[in-house]
């Protein structure tokens, strides 16, 4: 639907169940993780009922500030 407007890329911002549909639809290219230097006892997975394993190629790594990085990760489609 986007493409037919003339777009070529969109962000997805959303939780849990937001990203595993786009995941699962085989619509997301890149992702992008900000790393904050803090542990927490639980919380909430990444992804949700996604039953595909995806490999992941590092594209970037930047520095946000003194304790904080984006990791930037291409997925590798799978054939």
């Amino acid at each position: 639907m986007l493409a037919k407007k003339g777009h070529t890329e969109a962000v997805i911002i959303g939780g849990t169940m937001t990203m595993s549909e786009f995941i699962k639809a085989g619509l997301v290219d890149d992702i992008y993780f900000v790393m904050e230097p803090v542990l927490f006892g639980s919380g909430l997975p990444l992804l949700k009922n996604v039953e595909l394993e995806s490999k992941l190629n590092l594209l970037d790594v930047k520095k946000l500030n003194g304790n904080t990085v984006q990791l930037h990760y291409e997925i590798t489609k799978q054939p």
